[in-house]
C-alpha cells in the first residue's frame, strides 16, 4: 500500500471538499431515479484526474462523492461514475491508454450484454456514443492527446485538444459505468418489466449524447486553464 505523503493529503484535503460542493448542483434530471440528478461532479471528476496522480484522484472522488451521497445530492449511479471517470483521465495522464481501454471494454461489454435487460438485446441504438468513446480511446488520436498533455510547451490549442480527447473518453466511461450501476441496482427490484426497460433505455437515448457533450465541452476550458499553474505547482 503506498504511503500518503503531506502533499498528498493536502490535496484530497483540497479535492475532496471541492468534490463534495459539487455534487450539490444539480445539471440534468437523471431519467429512471426519480428526484435525482447528474450534478456538476461529473464536470469536476475528469478534471481531478488530470491534475491528481490515479490513486490520488480516485481517493478525492471516493471521499468527496460518500458527502455527496450521504447527503442525498446524487444516487449510487453518479456515485460509481465519478469515480470511474477519475479513474480514465488519470490513468491516460500517466500513459495507461492500454489498461484505460481494457477496462471500457470490460464494463461497456457488461452493459450492453447485461442479462435480460441490457441495452444490447433491447435497444442497441443506446450504445452509439459509447463505442465512439471507445474508438477513441483506442486510437492515435489518444496516444496524441496524451503527449500534447504531458508536454509542457504545447501551445494553448494542443493542449485544448489533448484536454479534449481525454476528458470525452472519460466522460463516456463514466456513463457506462453509471448506466451498468443503474442496471445492476434497478434490475428486478425497482424495474420489473422489461418493456419499461425498453422506454428507458430510448429515452436516455435521446438526452445522454447532449448531456455528455455539454459536460466534455465545460470539463476542457476549465480544465485546459487550470492544468498548466496546478502542474507546475
Amino acid at each position: 500500500m503506498q504511503k500518503l505523503s503531506t502533499k498528498d493529503i493536502a490535496l484530497i484535503a483540497v479535492f475532496a471538499p471541492l468534490y463534495a460542493i459539487f455534487c450539490s448542483w444539480s445539471l440534468f434530471p437523471l431519467i429512471g431515479a426519480s428526484g435525482k440528478a447528474i450534478t456538476a461532479s461529473a464536470i469536476l471528476a475528469p478534471i481531478i484526474g488530470l491534475i491528481l496522480a490515479p490513486y490520488l484522484s480516485v481517493l478525492a472522488v471516493i471521499l468527496g462523492g460518500a458527502v455527496g451521497l450521504s447527503f442525498g445530492y446524487f444516487s449510487p449511479f453518479s456515485y460509481g461514475a465519478g469515480i470511474a471517470a477519475a479513474f480514465l483521465a488519470s490513468a491516460l495522464y500517466n500513459r495507461e491508454q492500454a489498461l484505460a481501454t481494457l477496462t471500457y471494454v470490460t464494463f461497456l461489454s457488461l452493459l450492453a450484454l447485461y442479462p435480460t435487460i441490457g441495452p444490447a438485446w433491447l435497444y442497441p441504438n443506446l450504445l452509439w456514443l459509447q463505442i465512439v468513446g471507445l474508438f477513441v480511446l483506442a486510437s492515435p488520436l489518444q496516444s496524441k492527446a496524451i503527449v500534447y498533455m504531458r508536454n509542457r510547451s504545447s501551445p494553448s490549442r494542443k493542449l485544448m485538444f489533448g484536454v479534449g480527447v481525454t476528458v470525452f473518453t472519460a466522460t463516456m466511461f463514466a456513463h457506462v459505468v453509471g448506466s451498468l450501476l443503474f442496471e445492476m441496482l434497478s434490475w428486478p427490484f425497482l424495474i420489473s418489466n422489461v418493456e419499461t426497460w425498453v422506454g428507458v433505455w430510448q429515452s436516455i437515448s435521446l438526452v445522454y449524447p447532449f448531456e455528455r457533450l455539454t459536460i466534455a465541452a465545460v470539463a476542457t476550458v476549465l480544465a485546459t486553464g487550470l492544468m498548466k499553474p496546478l502542474k507546475k505547482w
